[in-house]
């Protein structure tokens, strides 16, 4: 499930916005929570939120199990599939070069 690849399947506009979102589950758990991520990327937690919801619907699957206040998230099982895969270094390859193919 690359952006890179899905592109000439579903359409530009779709990959792009998985692609985002597969980026944006990565910055969640290096953060370890939803608000200090959001800080560090510059977009409202909500909005991040949302994101990491949609990208769950998608997949089908909760990713992460959210944490109580202080307490960070959790991967679960998919979660750790999914990371692992993106981890990849023939799939981190692929999605840097659709982030540098395109415009802005």
């Amino acid at each position: 499930m690359v952006a890179a690849l899905m592109a000439p399947l579903v359409g530009e506009a779709w990959a792009v916005q998985v692609e985002l979102r597969l980026r944006r589950f990565q910055q969640v758990i290096a953060y370890r929570s939803l608000n200090l991520a959001a800080r560090a990327i510059s977009v409202h937690p909500s909005t991040l939120a949302t994101q990491i919801g949609q990208l769950e619907t998608a997949i089908g699957k909760p990713l992460l199990t959210r944490g109580r206040p202080r307490r960070p998230m959790t991967l679960t099982q998919q979660g750790h599939a999914l990371l692992a895969m993106l981890e990849h270094p023939r799939v981190a390859q692929l999605l840097d070069e659709y982030a540098k193919s395109m415009p802005g």
